[in-house]
């Protein structure tokens, strides 16, 4: 399973840098598991997380799968799961890591930093 946190903060794992302060510094969580399913849950947000299902929005509070290209809302900031993982990697192309932590893109588990 791959599991990534959303937001504007220098410690998300994919950080939406040209957000308004409608996005929260961690503001979802994906999950991707072993079927290649994604899974969100709302961290708490200042003002929610949205999916796009027939004509409404619906709210995510406990969690939801959702697909690869649905609409979502985080805050006022439009996106998918398409769009965020292409953030990640991007960042992982340049950077490799941020701030001492490093994922395995591929797993989405944390690499043991050597010292």
């Amino acid at each position: 399973m791959k599991t990534f946190l959303v937001g504007r903060a220098q410690k998300a794992d994919i950080i939406i840098a040209d957000a308004d302060h409608s996005v929260s510094d961690i503001h979802l969580e994906i999950t991707q598991d072993a079927k290649g399913y994604y899974y969100l849950v709302d961290c708490n947000s200042a003002n929610g997380t949205f999916c796009k299902r027939g004509p409404h929005w619906d709210r995510v509070k406990e969690g939801t799968y959702v697909g690869l290209d649905e609409l979502l809302l985080l805050g006022k900031y439009q996106t998918s799961i398409r769009k965020l993982l292409a953030i990640l990697k991007v960042k992982h192309k340049k950077t490799g890591s941020h701030l001492g932590l490093q994922r395995d893109p591929d797993t989405g588990e944390i690499i043991p930093q050597r010292r």
